[in-house]
C-alpha cells in the first residue's frame, strides 16, 4: 500500500504578499539514499525545494519537501516537519544574529535572496548547522554557483541518510 501526501511546507515569514513579482531563489535537493533507518521510502522520492522570495522588507523561505512511503507515512512525515522546522527556524536565526565567527555581516530585514541562499548552504551544508542532529559528513564536488564552500552531498548521522543537492537556479 503506498500512501502519497501533500508535501510539508515550513514558512518562516510573517510578511505580507508584495505587490511587485520579485524572482526566487531556489535550492533543490534530494534524498539519494534513506538508509537503514526508513525501510518504507521509496527509493527516489524523497526531494526537497527551499525558495527564497523577497517581500516588503523580508525574505521568505519556504522548504517544501515530498516524499512517498510503503508504510510509516505518518511517522516520516511527523519526523520531517521537525527535522525541516528546526533547520528552518536556525536558519531564519543564522541570518539575523551574528552566530559564528565567519559571519561577515549582520543581515538587518532586506535581504537579497542570492545571499540568503549562500548562507543557507554555507551553514546548513558545509558547516552542519540546522538540523538538530549530529553534524554531517560532507562530500563531493563543491557547488559552483552560490554555495560558498558547500560540497553537493551530506551523510546525516544518525539517521544514515545522503542528501545532495540536485539544483540551485534561479
Amino acid at each position: 500500500n503506498q500512501e502519497e501526501q501533500p508535501s510539508s511546507s515550513v514558512d518562516i515569514s510573517d510578511a505580507e504578499e508584495n505587490q511587485e513579482e520579485q524572482p526566487s531563489v531556489k535550492i533543490s535537493y534530494k534524498v539519494t539514499d534513506a538508509g537503514p533507518l526508513f525501510p518504507g521510502i521509496i527509493p527516489g522520492s524523497h526531494s526537497a525545494n527551499v525558495t527564497f522570495e523577497q517581500t516588503n522588507q523580508t525574505t521568505v523561505m519556504n522548504w517544501g519537501v515530498s516524499f512517498e512511503t510503503t508504510k510509516f507515512y505518518s511517522l516520516y512525515e511527523a519526523i520531517t516537519q521537525w527535522t525541516v522546522g528546526t533547520a528552518a527556524s536556525t536558519v531564519e536565526e543564522c541570518l539575523t544574529l551574528p552566530r559564528r565567527l565567519n559571519v561577515k555581516t549582520v543581515i538587518d530585514g532586506d535581504i537579497d535572496p542570492f545571499l540568503a541562499r549562500k548562507e543557507c548552504l554555507e551553514f546548513v551544508w558545509a558547516n552542519g548547522g540546522g538540523l538538530p542532529l549530529l553534524p554531517p559528513i560532507p562530500f563531493g564536488d563543491i557547488m559552483e554557483e552560490g554555495g560558498g564552500s558547500a560540497r553537493r552531498n551530506l551523510l546525516r548521522i544518525p539517521p544514515l541518510i545522503t542528501e545532495s543537492i540536485v539544483d540551485t537556479t534561479t
